[in-house]
């Protein structure tokens, strides 16, 4: 029988912890790297990285990240064909006692135009699109040489 505490299981240095796996899916939303989830639950990366271990801890943590890379999906797409939308201006009026009233409320329409860069980022991931060709020659190389004299 090997001496010492027995070991405990992720489970439980997870459950030790007092923090809802809910909250670890809310966190992975906002993008968070393992590094800054550690940081804001006061745990190392490595432990994050053991934590894994855990199929609910893991499950919870890769819900979040998926909800996160979909909501910049959608942007990219929006980027990459352009969109509209509409903007609210107020105008405002001195009112002759050092305050500003609300004089009128408008809507302005906003045109992003298509992104050729955010185009390519979307092709290349979802297309396989590469950033380099490879161009194979054919033909062989002729050399003129001119006599200068």
């Amino acid at each position: 029988m090997p001496a010492g505490r027995p070991k405990k299981t992720v489970t439980e240095r997870i459950e030790k912890k007092h923090f809802d796996l809910e909250v670890i899916n809310k966190l992975a939303m906002h993008g968070l790297t393992d590094l800054e989830l550690g940081c804001i639950l006061n745990v190392t990366e490595r432990t994050i990285a053991r934590w894994k271990g855990d199929a609910e801890f893991l499950s919870s943590l890769k819900k979040g990240k998926l909800n996160a890379d979909l909501e910049v999906e959608k942007s990219l797409y929006k980027r990459a064909n352009g969109f509209e939308y509409e903007e609210m201006q107020k105008e405002g009026i001195d009112d002759g006692e050092g305050g500003i009233k609300i004089k009128m409320i408008r809507k302005t329409k906003k045109i992003f135009p298509p992104d050729t860069a955010a185009a390519f980022i979307w092709l290349k991931n979802r297309r396989g699109w590469k950033d380099k060709q490879d161009i194979e020659h054919s033909g062989g190389i002729k050399i003129i040489h001119d006599d200068i004299k």
